[in-house]
Parts: C-alpha cells; sequence; structure tokens
C-alpha cells in the first residue's frame, strides 16, 4: 500500500511538471516581438551614439561622413559596419521582462544608445548592451519598452567607439606607379630620385633607349641625381609604405607652427604632388613620431616602427654591385 501510493504521488508530480513544461512553452513561443519597420541603409543620413560619457555624431553629405561639430572625414569601413547593422537589425528573441538591466550591461552605466535619422526622421532607435554568451547575438532595448530582446548578430563593438576610433587615418594616398621623381631630405642633405626610361644594352638611364623599336615597353629605372641606379625592390617598398599611410592618431593640442624643422621629408612628385614631414619623437615619448602630410589637415602620430621603414638613408637605397 505504501509503495502504491508512493507511486500515486510521483506520478502526479511529473504530470504537473509536464503540464507546466508545455503551457510554459506556449505561452513563450506565442509571444510576438515588436513589428520593426524595415529601412535602406542608403536612406540613413545621421547617426547619434550616446554612450555614458560622451556623445558622438555623424552625418552625412553626399557618399561622405563626418564627425561633427569638427567635420572630421569619418572611416568609411567603419561608418559601412554601422549602417549594415542598422539596415539589417532584426529582434529573435525576448529575454527579459524583470527590467534588471545591469546583467545585460543595459543599465544607463553602460549601456550604448543608437539613434539614425533619415533626414529630420527617427527611423531606428535601440540600447545596445553587451553580447550573448553565444556571440550571435546582442542583448538590446527599444525606446519605451522596459522588455529585454536578442538582437541578431554580435555588434556593440560597432558602436561602442570613441571619436579617434572613428577618424579616418589615412593621412597619405596616391597609387605608387604615378610616382615618377622622389625628393627626401634629412637635415641639410637632399637627395632626388628619378624614374628615367634605359637603354637594354648598357642598362645606362637615356633620354631615349638606344635601339628601341617604336611602340615597344619603355623599360625604367630609378636613379638619384647622380645618375646612379636605385635598388628597386627598395623604392617599391618605400612607395608601398607611404601609398595608403595610416596614422596611430591625431594630435589635438598643437600646430604645425610649434614644431621645428622637420628631421626627415619626403616629396613625391606624379599626377599630383603628396609630401610628408617628420618631426621629432619627444623625450616623454620617442615610440610616437609627430608628422604632418600635404593629403591632411591635421597634425599626428606615426608609430616607432613605422617611422623607421619611412626614414631611410638614401645611400643604403643604392643597387648593390655584385662584387658586393
Amino acid at each position: 500500500m505504501k509503495f502504491k501510493k508512493e507511486y500515486l504521488i510521483l506520478g502526479v508530480i511529473i504530470v504537473a511538471l509536464s503540464l507546466y513544461l508545455v503551457f510554459h512553452n506556449r505561452d513563450r513561443s506565442t509571444y510576438q516581438l515588436p513589428e520593426l519597420s524595415s529601412i535602406e541603409r542608403n536612406d540613413i543620413t545621421k547617426i547619434e551614439i550616446i554612450g555614458a560619457e560622451q556623445t558622438i555624431e555623424l552625418s552625412r553629405e553626399g557618399s561622405d561622413w563626418t564627425i561633427l561639430p569638427k567635420t572630421y572625414p569619418a572611416d568609411a569601413a567603419k561608418v559601412k559596419d554601422m549602417l549594415d547593422v542598422l539596415g539589417a537589425f532584426k529582434l529573435t528573441a525576448l529575454v527579459s521582462e524583470s527590467e534588471n538591466y545591469q546583467i545585460y550591461d543595459l543599465d544607463d552605466a553602460h549601456r550604448v544608445r543608437v539613434k539614425a535619422w533619415a533626414k529630420d526622421v527617427v527611423v531606428r532607435e535601440f540600447d545596445t548592451g553587451k553580447a550573448a554568451s553565444s556571440f550571435r547575438h546582442t542583448f538590446v532595448k527599444l525606446p519605451g519598452n522596459p522588455m529585454v530582446y536578442h538582437a541578431r548578430d554580435n555588434f556593440r563593438r560597432k558602436f561602442d567607439l570613441s571619436i579617434d576610433d572613428l577618424r579616418d587615418k589615412i593621412v597619405l594616398s596616391f597609387a605608387a606607379e604615378t610616382i615618377h621623381e622622389i625628393v627626401i631630405k634629412k637635415g641639410e642633405k637632399q637627395s632626388i630620385f628619378s624614374k628615367n626610361p634605359v637603354s637594354p644594352e648598357n642598362e645606362q638611364p637615356s633620354s631615349k633607349a638606344a635601339g628601341e623599336k617604336p611602340g615597344a615597353p619603355v623599360q625604367t629605372k630609378w636613379v638619384n641625381e647622380n645618375n646612379e641606379i636605385m635598388d628597386e625592390s627598395a623604392i617599391q617598398q618605400l612607395l608601398s609604405t607611404l601609398s595608403d599611410l595610416k596614422c596611430e592618431k591625431y594630435i589635438e593640442d598643437k600646430t604645425k607652427a610649434e614644431f621645428n624643422q622637420a628631421v626627415y621629408s619626403i616629396l613625391l612628385k606624379g599626377a599630383k604632388e603628396h609630401s610628408l614631414s617628420l618631426y621629432d619623437a619627444s623625450k616623454e615619448n620617442d615610440e610616437q613620431f609627430p608628422a604632418a602630410s600635404s593629403d591632411n589637415p591635421y597634425l599626428f602620430f606615426l608609430p616607432k616602427w613605422r617611422v623607421d621603414n619611412i626614414m631611410k638613408d638614401p645611400a643604403e637605397m643604392l643597387e648593390k654591385k655584385e662584387s658586393e
């Protein structure tokens, strides 16, 4: 009799748990997620990112994005990442109704609020918290709605950025093959390298290659002001380093007038002229070199390892003789 009673109690518990799971899952599965309007990324004209310590406003003029109020050019790739998130933003599940936002980094001290406009109309707004444990979703909250949801993809890092993170770091840009002359100044010494046609017979630079047939490809070599042939790989490495040069960060509190004469400068002549000036590193920080470029109105820092790749002695760039 005792065993029958225990089996009966156990059966009742199993039935109760089964009913709870059935109805609990049914309640969750029938919950309607908020309907979000679709937006075209090309319609977005302004993005506002509001953190606990700063607010960043990005504005589009034509196809170019700038950071207000100083109209710094914005990094196009990072803005594209934001636009992709805004255009594809989708809720996938209800996570919490408890309003305990801190555990999701959705409290005021940690959340990042994102607002996007199409002209004067707000077309997308949400608070973003941390990534879910799967790193395939992000915890989010919508305005005027206390619920916490999963949004598709892990995207907080694409908005949780500083102004310096978002600035376009390209400070020099050109096509290397268009450059035909390089002028290097190191201290008081100046060196000039030119790309000249050469005679295939004696490999000497000439105004016109001897014996060259009309229409044949012109062979060229880099030579210095003394008509000495330069190491082609050294020249190409220099041009490759400079052709899409990015800075480490910008200098906010100084102007060019506050620096002494550049310790090393390069002038590149091609379809356009481009120049780079390097100044002495400070005693406090000898791992960053102040620099200025003709392609960017702002002063910036270059890391020492990159400066070492640029600031070569022209004599070391001469073509090595076979006997050497």
